[in-house]
């Protein structure tokens, strides 16, 4: 799923950059694709053997790809570049605030059954948008028109954030599949999961309106290091009620931290040349091929019965890794450009 994801997610890069496919046109591919995907969940009703399982997670993926080469130059497009950060910061809060607080339980029926519900909102949504044009065109361009924002290599954000992505997902993959720890956390009372929703909401907001002060590498480091600290007090010691908050509370912060820099970096580091590419490569291969690599890595060691601390562990010291490069690139170019 993340190899045909990240493939046709810079495919998707490749063919909006040739056909030059403009914004009117890409807004209605976007609910069309909305569409598919809860279709394409339904689908699974059919899959019965592993030939028919393999065909739905290759398609799937693709559809993942596409669509988010797709949906994230909005961000793009329709931000201005002075507001990105703190946007950011109040979409992934608002995001994870909702995910987080949600009281079902997480599975992929009550996903499966929820998602029901998007149905007819992307018929509505659908219909508005070919009846009604909502976007204002000239600040549309202006956005568009401007340069980049910082003068980053689309190479050294992923180096850095491909380590935090997969130790995010090989960690916590292992957190949620014990049931005694996820239980007391994430599944936990109403009022605990409303906990870690405000703990995104909160960290989300404090770095998107730092977001310019703080430069990519610093919010980078501020990111691992939460996620490091985060698993290696899980790993380490006994799980206790200390823990029970005090991991949700850094590892919900990181987490914010990094989605943030998702969601507003690529931007700001492109220009209308650039912004399709960088989505396809940037996010194609973060988003999804780094995120399904960890969790199949994740899934063989529980398979194993790999010790869960120590599980843990190397997950926190895969955290370090970015934590390293960006100190030393840091002391290299002594600059407060990144």
């Amino acid at each position: 799923m993340g190899l045909s994801a990240l493939l046709s997610c810079i495919f998707i890069g490749w063919i909006l950059d040739k056909l030059e496919i403009k914004f009117n046109s890409r807004k209605i591919l976007f609910i069309g694709l909305s569409v598919i995907n809860i279709l394409l969940i339904y689908l699974t009703d059919f899959v019965y053997n592993e030939i028919t399982y393999s065909i739905w997670v290759i398609c799937y993926g693709i559809n993942l790809g596409v669509s988010a080469g797709i949906s994230y130059p909005f961000i793009f497009y329709l931000i201005p570049q002075k507001k990105r950060g703190f946007v950011a910061g109040l979409l992934v809060g608002a995001m994870y605030l909702i995910g987080a607080s949600s009281p079902e339980n997480w599975s992929f029926t009550t996903f499966k059954s929820e998602s029901l519900i998007f149905i007819p909102f992307s018929i509505i949504f659908f219909l508005f948008y070919l009846i009604f044009d909502v976007f204002d065109l000239e600040k549309i361009k202006k956005n568009a028109d401007l340069g980049p924002k910082f003068q980053i290599n689309i190479k050294l954000i992923i180096l850095i954030m491909s380590f935090i992505l997969f130790a995010d997902s090989f960690g916590f993959l292992r957190v949620i599949n014990t049931p005694m720890i996820f239980s007391q956390t994430w599944q936990s009372t109403i009022y605990f999961r409303i906990y870690i929703g405000v703990v995104h909401f909160i960290s989300a907001l404090i770095i998107g309106y730092f977001y310019d002060k703080l430069k990519f590498i610093n919010m980078a480091l501020i990111s691992a290091t939460l996620i490091f600290v985060s698993d290696f007090i899980m790993g380490y010691f006994l799980f206790n009620e200390v823990i029970r908050y005090l991991y949700p509370l850094l590892y919900a912060s990181g987490i914010s931290t990094y989605t943030v820099i998702l969601m507003a970096m690529i931007s700001d580091i492109s220009s209308e040349e650039t912004i399709n590419k960088n989505i396809g490569i940037g996010f194609g291969f973060l988003g999804w091929f780094c995120t399904y690599f960890a969790t199949s890595s994740s899934f063989y060691l529980m398979f194993i019965n790999f010790p869960f601390n120590i599980h843990l562990i190397i997950t926190s010291f895969i955290a370090i890794i970015p934590i390293l490069i960006g100190i030393f690139i840091k002391i290299k170019y002594k600059s407060n450009e990144y």
